[in-house]
């Protein structure tokens, strides 16, 4: 069916816009909880009457900018969709805010979930690849924008304000067309306490209760042990206990460390000075015979200074 003449210069005559918010759609929206760590926000636009969807298709001027169909041959392909979907998608927020405990959420489009259907056939399976005839088509569009938060949100109740930020038409009972769900039970339920500014801006406000842990306060306590007790330093019967335990086994193997470093260093110097007084041994450098106890000296020094640093009778560090 064409559109009579005098139709579309009062089309052509009448401001038109060029998002739905600001056009003759009828809007619905919804914010949805989907879990503790994602929100979605559903916006339904339809398109009552052909007239407004002739609106949309055409940008209301016949020139085919801004519009559904941008070569103006009345048919929409998928290219033409896609393209419409993003620029909507881009000015939607110029109208809507979504807020989590006052900090605005950048909402992401998710286009695999966008709709575009003709109201008096919702059922109908359309050829894009070949183009849909737009004559008597009434449009139904669906956004959905999401959230994932970036990290877990802390247990508690958290405060979601939904909002629209600029002059638009579309809203005028937010009771009915700005409601918040709960999605992560089923079926979802309509979130309890919701309130509503009706104002020339309207705005929805509700609680998110999220189940996870509520946050550690900060203590200058060190942390305990809440899975085990701490062991006794003593036993009930005036035993040791496993602390003490490992402490002695410890001293007595820095002990016997010392003397063994004692005694090597001690017959390092031996050799050392006997081989300097006696000479090399026959056939062998005295330079090198001096080295081989020097170092036999040296080993053992090092020896026991490193038991003497584990019995902390020699501290490195203050």
């Amino acid at each position: 069916m064409k559109f009579p003449a005098v139709i579309l210069v009062l089309l052509c005559a009448a401001p038109l816009f060029a998002h739905p918010l600001e056009d003759r759609a009828e809007m619905t929206s919804e914010v949805v909880v989907v879990s503790d760590s994602r929100l979605e926000l559903v916006m339904d636009f339809r398109y009552e009457n052909v007239m407004a969807s002739w609106s949309e298709f055409s940008g209301g001027s016949g020139h085919g900018n801004d519009s559904l169909d941008r070569n103006m041959d009345g048919l929409i392909t998928r290219t033409e969709l896609k393209v419409r979907f993003a620029e909507l998608a881009g000015k939607t927020f110029q109208f809507v805010a979504i807020k989590l405990d006052g900090q605005a959420l950048g909402m992401k489009p998710d286009f695999e979930r966008f709709q575009f259907d003709n109201l008096d056939d919702p059922d109908a399976k359309f050829d894009l690849e070949a183009g849909v005839p737009i004559d008597t088509f009434r449009i139904h569009y669906r956004f959905l924008f999401y959230w994932d938060a970036p990290q877990p949100l802390a247990g508690g109740d958290h405060t979601v304000e939904y909002s629209f930020t600029g002059a638009q038409g579309a809203v005028r009972d937010p009771t009915q067309q700005m409601i918040a769900y709960d999605a992560r039970v089923q079926p979802r339920r309509r979130i309890e306490g919701s309130t509503y500014d009706q104002g020339a801006l309207p705005r929805l406000t509700f609680t998110w209760h999220v189940k996870g842990e509520p946050p550690v306060e900060a203590t200058d306590q060190p942390p305990s042990n809440m899975f085990t007790e701490p062991e006794p330093s003593e036993r009930p019967d005036g035993e040791p206990g496993p602390i003490e335990d490992d402490d002695v086994r410890s001293t007595v193997a820095a002990s016997l460390t010392f003397v063994v470093g004692c005694i090597v260093a001690v017959l390092g110097l031996a050799s050392f000075l006997f081989t300097l007084r006696k000479g090399a041994p026959d056939g062998k450098s005295l330079g090198k015979a001096l080295v081989g106890r020097a170092l036999m000296l040296l080993a053992g020094t090092l020896i026991a200074f490193g038991a003497m640093v584990r019995l902390g009778v020699i501290r490195l560090l203050h």
